[in-house]
């Protein structure tokens, strides 16, 4: 059947699956409204009928969703029982509301849309969700904020714009004793029992932080929670842990009391603080950056050493290089919320803001080639240091600025604290050694060829465990993303045999840092020619070939003629 021009006096902008979407007035901005919905409607029914594990063809008649203008957005729902279509009217789509962003606009449509769509899952499905209190209200509130998150928080100052759990987190009485239905007195919980009406923000704004609470803090899905049968959130919470009721609140109002008391002044970019620790952990991740060498202009030095066990020691040339490393360290906080970190470089705090000149006392354990030279203690350290701040976490980045040798490092220190307490307690905090490289060697060509020489089967090793490392590293990419506990095991291991080697080539080379960067990335390469060499045996001789980039240089000629 043709589309209709028109239906129940309202011009038709087109269907998508059930769905028959009208505009009044039709005007470009209601028919961008209309658009935008029927262009995400099929996926958006697709994401609600698994969340409330019911489908919508079920039902005899398909929704109708009209269009409308308003100075504010909002939008209803009409439930007729299976007697006509559902409706679904949605006002105030416009660009006025959306910041002057077309994007903005069509997502605000599409996030109201959502907002109704879920409410007639409550009555369509066989749980017992009620759009008409407050728990109901703060479910559709989140269905509209997961699928469309750009039309339901929108630039600030835009009316009727989430997060909507604000006003409720920010009262300083939430924790009272909960008041029952009818008492004058103002509430506070509304997870106990949900409020009757789905206009009070402060109720429903309580039940969209306890849901966030179920998905973010508990890990439970959103199917597993629009699919309950609890009719008030503390039955949903019973139903889906095995806990009491009574234990719901509490639970988790004391979480949110540990980060955010009563009465915070805090605004929550997002209607979830979620996932909360009640002793937050600080986590620091360190990243040494390229380092970049210099020769110092105090000429060619000399040194005795042993290249290997089976050989005798030897005098070796070599330059001294100064070496400029760039060492990174975030700080994360998992289970705070808005964390702020005071960070202290060998004892000195570094703020954020311009780089900032820090110097600190190292032991320098390492001026020239070799090992056993005698340690020099209290040695000033000058380092550039920048924090950079971010929603969750800062970072702490480090460059040398002078160069009197490789050192046993410094200690960085940073402090947690969180935006929503009022007292910085300092006792959350973790420690690190840094130890950015200062100093290396250009060692002679015969050095090199001597440790080649008389380290044969240690090199070997290296660069058979090495090859063998990096092909587990590519293969991960076939492997599902997380890789299993059995395949990250292996992984491990061949990291840790590589490790051993190179450590073991190491010791036994007088501890000339640049050796293995030097030697085993040449071996590796020569190894994977071998693996990708091809070999026949006919008649009791041996015929073997390698890939032609591999290949030594021949002196053969061209003989055609």
């Amino acid at each position: 059947m043709a589309l209709p021009k028109t239906f129940c006096g309202q011009a038709v902008v087109g269907s998508a699956g059930p769905f028959l979407v009208t505009v009044a007035p039709d005007s470009p901005q209601t028919r961008a409204g209309a658009e935008a919905i029927l262009a995400c409607a099929a996926q958006d029914l697709a994401t609600l009928e698994d969340w409330f594990s019911y489908r919508w063809s079920d039902q005899p008649y398909g929704p109708w969703v009209s269009v409308g203008d308003d100075a504010s957005p909002h939008a209803a729902s009409d439930w007729f029982y299976g007697n006509q279509s559902p409706r679904i009217t949605l006002w105030g789509a416009t660009l006025a509301n959306s910041g002057g962003s077309a994007t903005i606009r069509d997502e605000l449509a599409r996030a109201m849309f959502v907002f109704e769509l879920a409410e007639l899952f409550m009555h369509a499905a066989p749980t017992n969700w009620s759009p008409h209190n407050s728990a109901g209200e703060a479910l559709s509130r989140v269905a509209g904020a997961e699928l469309h998150p750009t039309g339901y928080y929108r630039p600030a100052g835009s009316p009727n714009n989430g997060p909507y759990s604000t006003e409720w987190l920010q009262l300083p009485w939430r924790r009272r004793a909960a008041q029952p239905d009818g008492i004058d007195e103002d509430r506070y919980d509304f997870v106990t029992l949900s409020l009757g009406t789905d206009k009070d923000v402060r109720s429903f704004g309580c039940g969209i932080l306890f849901l966030y609470y179920l998905h973010d803090q508990l890990r439970y899905s959103w199917k597993q929670i629009a699919s309950s049968n609890g009719d008030h959130l503390a039955q949903t919470f019973a139903e889906l842990t095995g806990r009491p009721q009574q234990s719901a609140f509490p639970e988790f109002a004391d979480i949110l009391d540990a980060h955010l008391p009563p009465g915070t002044t805090l605004v929550p970019p997002r209607e979830s603080v979620f996932p909360l620790r009640t002793h937050p952990t600080v986590l620091l991740y360190e990243t040494y950056g390229t380092s970049h060498s210099a020769p110092r202009n105090d000429g060619l030095h000399m040194a005795s050493l042993k290249p290997g066990p089976d050989c005798p020691n030897a005098s070796y040339e070599y330059h001294v290089l100064n070496v400029t490393t760039r060492v990174s360290i975030t700080a994360r906080a998992p289970g705070s919320f808005a964390p702020t970190f005071l960070w202290f470089v060998g004892g000195t705090r570094v703020t954020r803001g311009p780089a900032q000149q820090v110097t600190v006392r190292v032991r320098v354990v390492d001026t020239r080639p070799g090992t056993g030279e005698p340690a020099q203690d209290d040695v000033p350290l000058q380092l550039w240091c920048t924090v950079t701040d971010s929603a969750t976490t800062s970072q702490l980045d480090i460059v040398n600025l002078d160069f009197p040798g490789n050192t046993e490092g410094f200690e960085v220190k940073t402090v947690l604290s969180e935006a929503g307490m009022s007292v910085i307690p300092g006792l959350v905090n973790t420690t690190t050694t840094v130890a950015p490289r200062t100093r290396s060697y250009a060692m002679s060509q015969q050095w090199y060829r001597d440790v080649e020489r008389c380290n044969a089967d240690a090199l070997w090793q290296v660069g058979v465990y090495r090859n063998a490392l990096l092909a587990k590293v590519f293969d991960l990419k076939n492997w599902p993303d997380p890789p299993s506990p059995e395949v990250l095991a292996d992984l491990v291991a061949a990291a840790a045999r590589y490790g051993d080697a190179a450590q073991e080539l190491t010791r036994t080379t007088s501890g000339v840092a640049d050796t293995l960067e030097k030697l085993v990335p040449a071996l590796a390469a020569g190894l994977t020619a071998t693996d990708a060499a091809e070999e026949v045996r006919v008649d009791g001789h041996v015929f073997r070939t390698l890939p032609a980039q591999a290949a030594a240089p021949t002196d053969a000629s061209d003989a055609s003629g």
